[in-house]
């Protein structure tokens, strides 16, 4: 059964800044294939693709992280709810802006 796939409301603004940096650093479409394979893991595999980092200790779920393209992601996975909920979204290395 697939899982719901949520995000903190930062997140929506980590998106946006990071398309922008991606776009000037010219790795618009690795940044945009790496959040499709992000999504797609979430809502299929998230225990399996992440590793996780802890248990989240008042919401019953283990909070991972994994490495996709350009970016790692931080999220939450409550099983029970069939729910995944991304915490953070950040580049995996500087990118330098292309003159």
């Amino acid at each position: 059964m697939p899982f719901k796939v949520g995000k903190y409301a930062r997140v929506e603004g980590q998106m946006r800044t990071l398309a922008d940096l991606a776009a000037l650093a010219g790795i618009r479409q690795s940044y945009l294939d790496a959040l499709r394979t992000m999504a797609r893991r979430l809502q299929d595999d998230p225990l399996e693709w992440g590793d996780p980092l802890y248990q989240a200790p008042h919401q019953s779920g283990i909070v991972c992280q994994a490495l996709v393209g350009p970016l790692v992601v931080r999220y939450s996975v409550h099983e029970s709810k069939s729910i995944v909920l991304i915490i953070s979204i950040e580049p995996l290395f500087e990118w330098h802006i292309r003159p």
